[in-house]
């Protein structure tokens, strides 16, 4: 009955994500006009849309009322499988499982230009970097007759100008970044459904992910022993952390929160612009004929392009929704394994509000540039608004911390590494700054020569980055004090362990005063960034060693 229930909510949003599509594009578009039929397209996108952003109003008011819990202590050993007998003072043997040392751990909250994680990473703020960059010069600012958002081929108006059209880069790194290539090489429909395609691909991840957790859980249920384990399975896992709203899933292995960040975050724009292409006609004709923006031989809403579009509706459905709400809760904070013998490097962490805001903004500056009125000022206003708010989205939330009057186990937020957000604020003041000289260029054609546009355009990028790169230089020396401190703190228990644990391995101490008055001088002993709270028991332990006591006091807060 509860599968059943479930059934039977889920029809609403089923009828409208998979039913309506079919409905709207073989029963309703054939009989309406050019008007409607931009009307109800518009209406349904934006209706997903809408439901994102009720979505991250709630993840805003759970984001507030989260529970911040202190991080685990870093562990400084692991046990093997094998175990070996000890003999104590007794003359009793004992089953002790030998321990090895783990690594010391990395700089918490730090970049690391080795790790192939962190560059990864730096490779997808670059491509953000090109894609919101190169976002207004889509249209060329000196060519009056290319009002669309692809370029196609189009009469130039002088003679002169003509090579100034065909050399501007900007619209060429578009094109290619977007891979939106002339018509006339018969590749425009082949992107549009590659984008269908790489959606299902996600979706595939996703459904896999789902039944590969239902036999688990069915397996673990055959054992009535383990009904508990198979409840704790289910609740932590990908499908339980949506289905409970918990969102914080343990069992996703780093390959696919890798595939699904490729796919949901650093080709978010692609994927979504070519799915809107597939809408954008020109429904200029007197006739009532309307024809594909990207390709002039494309009728819309018949044949194939029918086809392609109820598609691209249905992707577009799942996909956004799947990047905005889903993809974040993996990006979020993914942890390491619990038995895990190494201490890695840093892992790159977004707050998942953040994610899903900058990409509701994003989906709506690509539906306003793709469905809209398509001139160079649309494009520009559009992109201008939007990653001014990106922008300031990212640094305001970064700057109202206070790091240094705040916890050491606090994080910069909105991503958990510094460096980052100061790239991702510059390319969005960037791609402002760009907009700004693209639209003055359009209108000021004649005071501003096309031969000094790139010139310009460089110059500004290049005093974007040095501004902000000198604004992290003086936040990097204001913070530096601070992760000094973190990092003598991680690292001088392990700093003990491998220096003192000889030296110390031959005393025995009995008196629990002297231990205390050890391990007391350990900087972090009152204030530690990883302390776990676990007590010490003295008791009858008169047969360890001083080290051993200190290796436990130094975990302790």
């Amino acid at each position: 009955m509860r599968w059943v229930r479930i059934l039977l909510r889920s029809l609403p949003m089923t009828f409208y994500l998979i039913v309506l599509p079919y409905l709207l594009v073989y029963r309703v578009f054939p009989y309406a006009n050019n008007g409607d039929i931009l009307t109800y397209t518009v209406l349904y996108l934006v209706g997903i849309i809408l439901l994102q952003i009720l979505g991250s109003v709630r993840a805003y008011y759970s984001w507030k009322t989260r529970d911040v819990k202190p991080p685990k202590a870093p562990p400084m050993y692991y046990t093997e499988e094998q175990k070996k007998s000890w003999w104590c003072c007794s003359g009793t043997s004992q089953e002790i499982p030998p321990q090895k040392k783990t690594s010391i751990p990395t700089s918490p909250n730090a970049f690391n230009f080795y790790a192939p994680a962190h560059l990864m990473e730096l490779s997808s703020l670059a491509l953000e970097f090109i894609q919101m960059a190169t976002f207004p010069m889509q249209n060329n600012p000196y060519d009056n007759n290319v009002p669309t958002a692809m370029p196609t081929p189009a009469p130039s108006f002088t003679q002169p100008n003509q090579a100034t059209v065909d050399k501007f880069w900007g619209t060429r790194i578009f094109e290619a970044v977007y891979i939106h290539l002339p018509s006339n090489l018969n590749f425009t429909l082949v992107a549009m459904w590659g984008a269908v395609a790489l959606v299902c691909l996600l979706i595939l991840i996703f459904s896999l992910q789902f039944l590969s957790e239902l036999r688990i859980y069915g397996y673990l249920m055959k054992d009535l022993d383990k009904k508990d384990k198979a409840k704790d399975s289910f609740f932590y896992s990908f499908t339980g952390a949506i289905v409970y709203g918990h969102g914080k899933p343990n069992n996703i292995t780093d390959n696919m929160r890798m595939v699904v960040a490729v796919l949901s975050d650093g080709l978010f724009l692609i994927i979504s612009l070519q799915l809107l292409n597939v809408f954008a006609c020109d429904y200029s004709y007197e006739d009532g004929i309307s024809t594909l923006r990207a390709d002039s031989t494309v009728t819309c809403w018949e044949g194939n392009h029918a086809i392609l579009a109820v598609c691209a509706f249905i992707s577009y459905a799942f996909y956004v929704p799947l990047s905005i709400m889903i993809t974040p809760m993996l990006l979020e904070a993914p942890q390491k394994d619990e038995n895990s013998t190494e201490n890695g490097p840093c892992e790159i962490t977004y707050l998942k509000l953040y994610l899903m805001t900058i990409n509701v903004v994003k989906s709506i500056m690509l539906l306003v540039t793709a469905l809209g009125p398509q001139t160079i000022s649309t494009v520009v206003i559009t992109t201008t608004v939007s990653s001014l708010v990106l922008g300031l989205v990212t640094m305001i939330w970064f700057k109202l911390q206070k790091l240094n009057n705040s916890q050491y186990t606090d994080s910069p937020q909105p991503c958990n590494i510094a460096f980052i957000n100061y790239i991702k604020t510059a390319t969005y003041t960037v791609t402002v700054a760009s907009a700004i000289i693209i639209i003055i260029a359009h209108i000021e054609r004649d005071v501003f020569p096309a031969s000094s546009l790139t010139a310009v355009l460089l110059s500004v990028w290049t005093l974007i980055a040095c501004i902000f790169a000198l604004g992290y230089y003086f936040y990097h020396r204001t913070t530096q004090s601070r992760k000094v401190l973190i990092d003598d703190l991680l690292s001088y228990p392990f700093y003990w362990r491998d220096n003192k644990e000889i030296l110390l391995e031959s005393e025995w101490i009995y008196n629990s005063n002297r231990v205390k008055e050890e391990y007391k001088h350990i900087p972090g002993y009152i204030v530690s960034p990883w302390a776990d709270n676990r007590m010490i028991t003295l008791g009858n332990q008169a047969t360890t060693t001083s080290s051993q006591y200190i290796l436990d006091a130094v975990t302790t807060k």
